[in-house]
């Protein structure tokens, strides 16, 4: 049996790498994946949380980053490592700093680019994703490395504007599809996450659950995930067991942390006990299953369904907070309501000079003041096109949101 190994924190260096994974001084969360390099978010990490040791079955490759090359004479060990060394860069997701510097730049332009190519980007990623889930002949590590790979991608842009983030897919839409859907979830999640003052590592693990909470709900028959009425009894009981084999195919194939999988199997939990499978109440549900519960039901209810409508924002908003300390946790519910806005993203709303805005942006602070944008001119000088803070501009105001037959006319 192998042994297993304790590594200091303070002896980690960027761009080592191990021949299994690392796990935190718990033995059960992940630190590193097999082969991935140490980056600095690593070394933060670490450092933030007072952590002194993680653990591996495996041994470090090299520390100077030569890999098994140093084990073998017959290498030109400098032209190697130079080699290795443009690998690496290659390999490298973008840099914190320019997308820093993308995130603040004055060219809403540039951000809009940005999010629309790290969105499109991560759909794709999940379609394959997805598509692996059925079928046995895929790579588990290849699949693997692409969840981690996208929620790298996904989490760097949380991190540096989630609200922003949440705003541009509120305003592109959702169309149902478990891919996108997944995609979406995982975005709220992560925002919903910080405003909860959840670690890093802990946020990722949420935004690694969400992505994944439905990844076996393709194999449950479509005549029931799209009827119209009632299940059956038995046709419930088939539907649940998505979050079951769900956890059991992210644990036994995926290999990945516990916690990842608890948050899938409880996702449909409720907060007054009512949920399955095991009719958990209140604190008794997993943190993370609670956020995801809440993303997931605000994402199906703006999504158009093959037995209904979607709702406005402004009507999920509502619904959200009709179910709070019932459905869900209401602490959840207030941080996932401020980050997609009283009048999320894309709510049609009836100013106070009868004009028609659209809301392109909520705001933190003031939930009832967002950006708008006037699509249809009413009384005064506020030109159709006008995008107007409301925070900074007091002569107008929002009378109401539009429902969603009046809001077709101006859509």
């Amino acid at each position: 049996m192998k042994n297993l190994n304790e590594i200091k924190t303070s002896d980690l260096k960027l761009g080592m790498r191990y021949t299994a994974p690392v796990f935190f001084d718990d033995g059960t969360n992940m630190f590193l994946a097999e082969n991935k390099p140490v980056m600095q978010f690593h070394l933060d990490a670490v450092k933030h949380w007072k952590i002194k040791k993680v653990v591996t079955y495996g041994r470090l490759i090299d520390a100077n980053n030569k890999g098994d090359f140093a084990q073998n004479p017959d290498i030109n060990e400098p032209d190697e490592l130079e080699e290795l060394e443009e690998l690496e860069e290659l390999d490298e997701p973008p840099q914190s700093e320019s997308i820093e510097e993308i995130l603040l730049s004055e060219d809403y332009a540039d951000i809009l680019s940005l999010f629309s190519k790290k969105y499109d980007e991560a759909v794709s990623s999940v379609s394959e994703i997805f598509a692996a889930a059925v079928d046995p002949k895929k790579s588990s590590r290849t699949v693997r490395s692409l969840i981690d790979d996208t929620v790298d991608s996904l989490f760097s842009i949380v991190k540096m504007d989630g609200s922003g983030f949440v705003s541009f897919l509120l305003n592109k839409g959702s169309n149902g599809k478990y891919p996108s859907a997944a995609v979406n979830i995982s975005i709220m999640a992560g925002a919903a996450a910080f405003s909860l003052d959840m670690s890093d590592r802990k946020v990722r693990q949420t935004m690694t659950a969400a992505l994944l909470h439905d990844i076996c709900m393709p194999s449950v028959p479509s005549e029931i995930t799209n009827k119209k009425g009632k299940l059956t009894s038995s046709e419930f009981e088939l539907l649940k067991m998505h979050t079951v084999r769900g956890s059991d195919y992210i644990t036994d194939t995926l290999l990945l942390p516990k916690d990842v999988a608890t948050a899938v199997l409880q996702h449909h939990e409720s907060f007054d006990g009512s949920g399955y499978p095991e009719g958990r109440k209140g604190a008794n549900i997993d943190i993370s299953a609670r956020i995801i519960a809440v993303c997931d039901a605000f994402e199906a209810m703006v999504s158009e369904k093959s037995y209904r409508n979607a709702l406005i924002g402004y009507e999920a908003v509502k619904s959200l907070l009709s179910k709070a300390n019932k459905q869900f946790d209401p602490e959840v519910v207030r941080c996932v309501v401020k980050s997609t806005g009283v009048y999320p993203a894309g709510t049609l709303v009836l100013m106070s000079n009868i004009s028609v805005a659209r809301v392109v942006e909520s705001s933190d602070d003031s939930l009832f003041l967002p950006v708008v944008k006037i699509i249809a001119k009413g009384r005064g000088d506020i030109e159709t096109g006008t995008v107007v803070n409301l925070k900074e501009q007091r002569s107008v105001f929002i009378i109401r949101p539009l429902s969603r037959e009046e809001a077709l006319k101006f859509a």
